[in-house]
């Protein structure tokens, strides 16, 4: 019973020490799939990147810059609106209230590009045209890339999220991804350098509140186990 007491406050200890890592500001990010969707020979919608190991939905709000398979990097992490050092104010130029609004306005575009991805039947003409839409929105020459149709209709949601620039509801629900420009880009582990650098922005969605509310719940859990334990093992001593 003494070992099991002392696995249960080692494991315990552990999970106290890991917890505090979840609200790192910065993370290892791999990409590892850029999706099944093209338009004007650029893959559009959500790509897919290992996050601290994670596999997870990524959405690129970066034009300027190209990320690759398997590209290894650093990314600082934001919570929107703390976003005034990111890999597109940099490129963009926009400070203050002009990058708070772009941010709103890429957080509808954002939105609707994960609504597109997730209906019944996805429309790879419609996901390309909100994402350059998105694009654009801190690189003009996105929409460069379109004609005809698909141009016209870019613009239109371009125009659309305009009206939510004021709006943070939905730049709110992400978590921005932005290369650490501070550190080395790698597209193998032993240190290959990649064919352009350095690597995009993107956006995460985070959980839902429901789900947040569990977390809470879990942490306070861990945290009241860890009490316990500690006065456990302080009484074992006495």
């Amino acid at each position: 019973m003494k070992n099991i007491r002392g696995i249960s406050i080692a494991i315990a200890m552990g999970m106290c020490c890991y917890a505090p890592n979840l609200l790192a500001d910065t993370a290892s990010m791999q990409m590892t799939s850029a999706g099944p969707y093209t338009m004007a020979n650029v893959y559009v919608g959500p790509y897919t990147a290992n996050i601290n190991g994670v596999s997870t939905p990524v959405i690129c709000d970066d034009f300027f810059d190209d990320s690759w398979i398997p590209q290894w990097w650093t990314a600082n992490v934001y919570t929107p609106p703390n976003y005034s050092t990111t890999r597109d104010q940099q490129e963009s130029g926009l400070t203050g209230t002009a990058l708070t609004q772009a941010y709103n306005e890429v957080g509808y575009l954002a939105v609707q590009l994960l609504n597109a991805t997730g209906a019944p039947t996805p429309n790879a003409t419609t996901i390309g045209e909100i994402d350059f839409a998105l694009w654009s929105v801190f690189d003009p020459n996105a929409l460069t890339y379109l004609s005809g149709s698909t141009k016209t209709a870019a613009q239109g949601y371009l125009t659309t999220a305009a009206g939510y620039k004021n709006d943070s509801s939905f730049i709110s629900q992400f978590t921005i991804y932005s290369p650490n420009m501070s550190l080395p880009f790698t597209c193998t582990q032993n240190g290959g350098a990649c064919p352009n650098t350095p690597p995009q922005e993107f956006l995460v969605r985070t959980p839902e509140p429901s789900e947040l509310a569990l977390m809470g719940i879990d942490v306070s859990g861990v945290g009241f186990l860890c009490f316990l334990l500690f006065r456990q093992r302080k009484s074992l001593r006495a």
